[in-house]
């Protein structure tokens, strides 16, 4: 090949990528496109491949090119694709980069908006009562819904990885083992009946996770990733027993849900199932009216949980009821075992009053940061002014001294009003005293000092409890950095 042929070769190259990328830089600059990704979308596009060969190969046989001209041809050809790897990693990169500096929680979102979730199941077991969950976070009939995509959770045993089979698309990997089969087509039978019954404003999709227990975290959260999922519930690792009381579970899954609260890219919770979907059928029990009880002490998560319950509130089947908790700070017993449940329009008026950035003159805990109390009351009060005109939900304030009182309160709420289900918070202010005590007899610490009582088989055999961690990456980077360190 002379020069004639390289300059030649320049020429073709020129003016295709000249042409094809500033066209495209134009448009996507016209469209609100950023100038970097206009180019990254402008060298995709002018990428060239099989047909141009194919039409060069043609050309050769009939005698319109030449050898030399099929050589340009050709080299024009690779020129266009070799870079195309380094592009795409600088757009994976740079989106990963976005993406880690977002703070996916339920508290940014509004919940009129179309949710993206993910729901993990083990077994059939776990279905009835993520239908459960799902059904009730769809909200009100008039807004978006969810995007659902139900993973199950599959470990990667020797049997298992003798029948794997892999492929192109999204079901890169397929298993043949009959155990597996047969589990994944009771799941997606059991979804697939609900979808057809009550599916609107529901888009599912349905994944399978088949790893090692030590790495299926991992591949749970680049899951919530590629999702751009808001929000991850997990199955608790232990299971209801006939009597009521939970056996001892599984010590695996519980280690996956660990590593999964510690390094989701959103929001995570953990669905403790103590007959949430009742003993009757699917398509029945959701038909039914379920009493929820929210507990709001205060921090991070406990307001992701009460953002989340913003969703439920909708349901037109869900009764809710937040208990708000307070401290007692002049311990007086008459005060401190004492009820006071209003309605909406008259605690938001009393409330309204006050100036949140005052408030810590009434609540006199000196251990709270008054920023949090300051970021508690603005999210309580924004949830009872979108809830005002909602008949379902009841407010109750109540004011104790110490975390044994706030589990008596509990349990005596639980006597009267036979909650299905209780959503709270993972953990909220470590030196919040409600809290404090509850820690000294935790067995599941993964689950907050309140989640772990409200599982305890002394409390209830008939409330299941959902347990709700908001996203923080700040939180995830000094707990990864410790463990390092350790």
């Amino acid at each position: 090949m002379g020069m004639k042929s390289f300059w030649d070769l320049i020429f073709l190259v020129s003016i295709g990528m000249i042409g094809k990328v500033l066209g495209t830089v134009a448009g996507a600059l016209y469209l609100g496109f950023g100038f970097p990704d206009a180019i990254c979308l402008g060298l995709l596009l002018n990428v060239m491949g099989h047909y141009h060969l194919l039409g060069a190969t043609n050309a050769i046989e009939v005698g319109v090119l030449d050898r030399t001209g099929f050589l340009l041809n050709v080299l024009c050809v690779l020129t266009t694709i070799v870079y195309i790897p380094w592009v795409s990693v600088l757009i994976v990169k740079q989106q990963r980069s976005k993406y880690g500096k977002q703070k996916l929680t339920l508290q940014l979102i509004n919940p009129e908006l179309r949710l993206r979730m993910i729901v993990c199941a083990q077994d059939p077991h776990h279905v009835p009562s993520m239908i459960k969950i799902i059904e009730a976070t769809k909200g009100e009939p008039t807004w978006e819904g969810l995007v659902v995509h139900a993973m199950d959770l599959v470990e990667l045993t020797e049997r298992a990885a003798a029948t794997l089979t892999y492929g192109l698309g999204t079901e890169a990997v397929e298993v043949s083992d009959e155990t597996i089969v047969e589990m994944r087509q009771q799941i997606t039978a059991a979804f697939d009946a609900y979808l057809a019954e009550n599916g609107d404003r529901i888009s599912l999709r349905r994944l399978l996770v088949i790893s090692n227990y030590s790495n299926m975290h991992q591949d749970v959260c680049n899951a919530a990733q590629d999702a751009v999922s808001t929000l991850i519930i997990m199955p608790f690792h232990k299971k209801q027993r006939v009597d009521g009381t939970l056996d001892y579970g599984n010590a695996e899954l519980r280690n996956v849900n660990k590593k999964v609260l510690l390094n989701a890219p959103c929001s995570v919770g953990i669905l403790v199932d103590r007959g949430l979907s009742g003993t009757t059928s699917i398509s029945t029990s959701l038909s039914e009216t379920f009493n929820v009880g929210v507990v709001f002490i205060g921090g991070a998560d406990d307001r992701e949980a009460l953002c989340y319950v913003g969703r439920i509130g909708g349901c037109p089947n869900v009764m809710l009821t937040v208990i708000r908790f307070l401290v007692d700070s002049w311990v007086e017993a008459a005060t401190a075992t004492t009820v006071v449940t209003r309605r909406y329009n008259r605690y938001f008026k009393i409330a309204r009053r006050r100036n949140p950035s005052t408030s810590g003159n009434y609540l006199l805990n000196t251990s709270r940061n008054m920023e949090e109390i300051r970021l508690d009351n603005e999210c309580f009060f924004d949830f009872c002014e979108r809830n005002i005109e909602n008949g379902r939900v009841s407010f109750v304030e109540k004011y104790v001294s110490s975390g044994s009182q706030t589990i008596a309160t509990l349990r005596d709420f639980q006597e009267e009003n036979s909650f299905n289900l209780y959503i709270v918070g993972l953990a909220g202010r470590g030196s919040s005293m409600l809290r404090a005590e509850m820690s000294n007899w935790q067995e599941c610490p993964e689950l907050g000092p309140l989640g772990d009582n409200l599982t305890a088989s002394d409390f209830s055999f008939g409330a299941s409890v959902l347990i709700i961690q908001q996203h923080n990456p700040q939180r995830q980077a000094e707990e990864n950095l410790i463990q390092d360190d350790f």
